[in-house]
């Protein structure tokens, strides 16, 4: 509407008066102003593009033509709607996985010898995705842009897509994390359009995990290493169970919960979950907790039920470990009373073998 368009001119009126270069040189810090994201409430060029960018997003939207599986579509070809139903193929299989968070919106869009298709990954400006294909009739070529204020993030993403060859460029800004981004442009050169059609609802399934993908890592990093907890964010994508219902249902408060009723009714202290299970049974059942959360969720039970199921779940694992260390202090004790025994028995000279009875306390 008039008044949008008036209020971002003004604005842009005002960033321009802001600038101020004599002599073709820029002053310092000038560059870093006009990139920076600025505190909240206040303006800066870069907050003026990325609403530029949302109100041309709002006016490709009412252009739409045709709705092609959910993505808002405006001036395609018939390749180009196939290609854009196989990312859609991926990207629907998947969507569930989100729960109530927002996100994933898609837009299609031919720019000349471009099909463009634009994903709204979330809330946050500088999480974007675009994603471009050229030469259709004889030499398919993808092309993805992705930014991110997380690189660990962009590095599990990228290891999701290991088919595209990626480069990166980063830039630290002044300011708190949310001022540092990290641009990744991934490249395929697919052999023909099945590929690229597969390389496309790869890549469309593989947008769900990167939502709250952070919340989730520090989340996990409670119980395990940072290796591990990315590991485990591997494995639920790997099996379409995701992060997101785990966060849903309580995340670490509710495994911590649980951790501290388990210790209650077993009458043991554990304090962390690896006291109680180890490394590799923390592991174990941080996975069930993801599968399981996941299933539940997405078949109508509440998040009281998931956490009932998990303790029951969490007193057998720990009941079973419980039961292994007993068995080990048994046979340990068996042995140290067998050795004694030969030792006794030798220091009276009521072993007339002593090298058999060597052999023996070594096995």
């Amino acid at each position: 509407d008039q008044a949008t368009a008036d209020g971002l001119d003004m604005r842009e009126q005002a960033q321009r008066a802001a600038i101020r270069v004599a002599d073709d040189v820029l002053p310092p810090g000038l560059v870093s102003q006009l990139c920076r994201v600025p505190a909240e409430g206040a303006d800066s060029l870069h907050r003026l593009v990325m609403d530029l960018h949302r109100a041309i997003n709002d006016i490709a939207a009412g252009l739409a033509e045709t709705d092609i599986a959910g993505a808002r579509a405006y001036r395609l070809d018939d390749r180009d709607r196939q290609r854009v139903a196989a990312f859609m193929r991926g990207l629907n299989r998947t969507a569930p996985l989100k729960f109530n968070h927002p996100g994933l919106a898609t837009n299609a869009m031919r720019d000349g010898p471009r099909l463009i298709i634009q994903n709204d990954l979330g809330t946050t400006d500088a999480h974007v995705l675009i994603v471009q294909i050229e030469g259709q009739d004889d030499a398919p070529r993808l092309s993805v842009l992705h930014s991110d204020i997380h690189r660990q993030r962009l590095e599990f993403f990228q290891n999701r897509l290991p088919a595209l060859t990626w480069t990166q460029s980063s830039r630290q800004l002044p300011g708190s994390e949310q001022g540092q981004f990290t641009l990744a442009t991934g490249i395929l050169q697919a052999a023909d359009l099945p590929a690229l059609d597969a390389a496309l609802e790869t890549l469309g399934a593989s947008l769900v995990f990167l939502i709250d993908w952070n919340k989730a890592r520090k989340s996990l990093r409670h119980f395990v290493s940072g290796p591990a907890a990315v590991a485990l964010l591997h494995w639920a994508a790997d099996h379409e169970y995701g992060h997101r219902a785990y966060l849903e249902a309580g995340g670490e408060t509710m495994i911590g919960d649980l951790l501290d009723t388990v210790s209650q009714l077993t009458g043991g202290s554990y304090g962390t979950m690896q006291r109680a299970l180890g490394q590799d049974g923390t592991m174990a059942f941080l996975r069930e907790a993801l599968r399981t959360s996941s299933e539940a969720l997405r078949n109508g039970q509440s998040p009281p039920a998931i956490r009932d199921m998990l303790q029951a779940e969490l007193m057998t694992r720990v009941a079973s470990m419980a039961d292994r260390i007993l068995d080990d202090a048994i046979d340990h004790a068996a042995l140290i009373l067998d050795l004694g025994s030969l030792v006794h028995a030798a220091l009276l000279g009521n072993v007339p073998d002593l090298l058999a009875a060597a052999a023996r306390a070594q096995r």
